[in-house]
């Protein structure tokens, strides 16, 4: 117990200390002012990481139960399922955080609309996390707590070395894209060590569905953004609507597998506690 439990709490206070050091690097170098902002600007980034969370949640159950069988085989297709599902919830928000953080900053504050780049920056590194999927939790479910440990250290270190490195030429930007730099290396690291241990990938075909919708629906934000009405909450409704309208009509164009559709009806009976254990089975099948 001790051998998973001690890497696993290492990673949750890794990520807690190399989010301080990202804070302490910009109140050092930049200014207090710019701390704050920082600080909004990637709480603001990593909101869609909860989506991620409740998956995870969701999928554990299913590999404990594979792995006690000793049936590592059928933890292959739910993984590639979850990341797949989570990436196509996701998706539109992600979309609005890079393309459109210039109308969702001044929403949450007018002072905060100067962190927008730094909120399109990370954004785009929360992309590596859904698309590397739950392989950190897969990983400390199979017995291999160490490795996302050791990832995240490896992400991390080189993360404050290059916002170091960046902050004093641009400023609180720099730190920004130490720390997409971290979130892509931790997450490839991940997703490595789980094809090598595991045999099991995140990415398929499938991912090219989602994908395709967001760039429409990104097309779609960029025309309204241009003839949007002067009010920000207005035109962040507006583009808002837009992505996701896109987004939306162009997945049921193309189709959506029923093993996704069937996926996000498990995980939301499970999260709502209305699945009496049929949601495990439903991610287990």
């Amino acid at each position: 117990l001790l051998r998973v439990a001690v890497p696993a709490c290492g990673l949750s206070l890794l990520q807690r200390l190399l989010s301080w050091a990202s804070i302490f690097i910009v109140f050092t170098f930049v200014t207090s002012e710019a701390t704050t902002h920082f600080a909004v600007a990637v709480r603001t980034a990593l909101l869609t990481m909860m989506v991620a969370s409740a998956f995870d949640a969701a999928f554990r159950p299913s590999i404990a139960a594979a792995l006690a069988l000793n049936r590592q085989e059928d933890i292959a297709e739910p993984f590639q399922r979850v990341a797949r599902t989570v990436l196509t919830i996701v998706l539109p928000a992600v979309a609005m955080l890079v393309a459109f953080p210039h109308r969702v900053m001044p929403v949450v504050g007018d002072q905060f609309a100067v962190a927008a780049p730094v909120v399109a920056v990370i954004a785009i590194g929360t992309l590596a996390s859904f698309l590397a999927g739950p392989s950190a939790s897969a990983l400390t479910m199979a017995g291999h707590a160490r490795v996302p440990f050791w990832n995240g250290l490896a992400g991390g270190a080189i993360g404050v070395i290059i916002g170091l490195g960046l902050v004093r030429r641009f400023g609180m930007l720099g730190v920004g894209i130490g720390q997409l730099v971290s979130l892509i290396v931790a997450n490839t690291l991940h997703a490595i060590a789980a094809k090598r241990l595991l045999g099991v990938v995140s990415i398929g075909r499938g991912h090219a569905r989602p994908i395709a919708a967001a760039i429409v629906g990104v097309a779609a934000g960029y025309l309204v953004d241009g003839l949007a009405d002067a009010n920000k909450y207005i035109v962040l409704a507006e583009v808002g609507a837009a992505v996701v309208l896109a987004y939306g009509a162009t997945l049921l164009i193309v189709g959506l597998p029923p093993e996704d559709v069937k996926m996000v009806r498990a995980v939301i009976a499970r999260i709502a506690g209305k699945g009496n254990g049929r949601g495990n089975a439903d991610l287990a099948d």
